[in-house]
């Protein structure tokens, strides 16, 4: 009964790759927003 267990985790890496994308795509949101705030700040 183990064994279906191991195949799901075997086919889990295109979750992992959909997960990193969208932990990069965070990181680029965030790095927007810090540049967005710097920006406004330099012309008030």
């Amino acid at each position: 009964m183990n064994k279906p267990d191991i195949e799901d985790k075997v086919k889990s890496p295109p979750v992992f790759k959909s997960w990193k994308g969208l932990y990069i795509f965070v990181l680029a949101f965030l790095l927007i927003q810090i540049v967005a705030y710097w920006f406004i700040s330099n012309i008030w």
